[in-house]
Formats: C-alpha cells, structure tokens, sequence
C-alpha cells in the first residue's frame, strides 16, 4: 500500500501563522524548527508521509528528517514551488495520494497540469490543525464542562438541612411498625 505524501510549502505556512511567524523574526531557523515542531507533534504518527520543502541558497537540493518529518531545501536554482510540483507529480506517478498544503495561487493552478489527482488545502486549514488540542485534552476538557454544568445543576437544588434528615439505619422498619 502506497502512502500518503503531504508536501507542505514551509515558508508559505510559517509566514501565515502568527506564532510561526513571530519565531521567524528572531531568526528564520527558528521559525522552521517551530513548523517542525509543530507537525511532529500533531502528524509524527499518522501513517501519512509529511515533508516540507523550503527554498534553499545551496548548489544542490538538501534531504533531511527530524523528529519524523521530511525537510527538503530546495537548490539556489530552484524554487520551492518547482520542488512541490516535481515531487507531487513523481508521486502521483508512483500511484501515492498526495496532498499539498499551501496558499500560493501558482501552485494551485499548475497542480492541475502536473499532478491532477493531488489535493491542495490552504494554509488555514493547516494552522487550525496544528492547533487544535490533541484528543486527550479535548475529552477532558469535555468531561471538566460537564462536570461543572453537573455541579451548577445541584447549586440550583434545595440546600441539605440535617434537622430534616431522618436518623439511624435505613434498613430497619420504623417504631410504629416494629
């Protein structure tokens, strides 16, 4: 079984999110290890294969992995763009779904060309993804609200008097029918 391949267009993405794109003002390899970060910690176990391709100064293309992300940094000569569309189309030639995560229009429109099965998803699609709390987080979080709507429930109720409480066991009979 082939797997999924999510390219993802990695300076599009960082500049589109707001906390990413605050790490990148301090330097742009912070604002890359905060992406990575952030898609390890959401999709490092999806059977999916994330990489994210960014543009790079070097003669020659770059391939590394961290924390199971492939990161690809493109050669001077070549535009991260022209990356997303070769590797969507070598994949799509494999038989391998594909899905590119990016808000460029040009790539958008030369999917269709290159690649015409692939899907593109804007960016925002990403970022709410990436930020979403993780399953666990969610249930609690849904069983603390109802817990707290249980609790304003009985706030409502009649306050325990212990006058009015009966006394003594509960499973013996009452005197006048002993």
């Amino acid at each position: 079984m082939n797997t999924h391949l999510v390219l993802i267009d990695g300076y599009n993405v960082i500049r589109r999110s707001p906390q990413l794109a605050q790490a990148e003002r301090r330097s742009l390899e912070h604002g890359r290890a905060a992406l990575i970060t952030l898609l390890a910690a959401r999709y490092g176990r999806r059977p999916a294969e994330i990489v994210v391709v960014f543009d790079g100064a070097e003669g020659r293309e770059v391939r590394t992995a961290q924390m199971g992300i492939g990161i690809i940094f493109t050669a001077a000569t070549c535009t991260a763009d022209d990356c997303i569309l070769r590797l969507a189309a070598e994949a799509e030639a494999q038989g391998r779904p594909v899905t590119v995560a990016t808000d460029d229009a040009g790539i958008r429109a030369a999917l269709g060309s290159h690649a015409p099965t692939s899907q593109a998803r804007p960016v925002a699609a990403v970022n709410r993804e990436i930020y979403a709390a993780d399953r666990v987080r969610e249930r609690q979080y849904r069983h603390r609200s109802a817990i707290k709507q249980i609790m304003a429930q009985d706030a409502d109720a009649e306050p325990f008097d212990p006058r009015k409480a009966k006394r003594g066991n509960p499973r013996r009979a009452p005197k006048p029918k002993r």
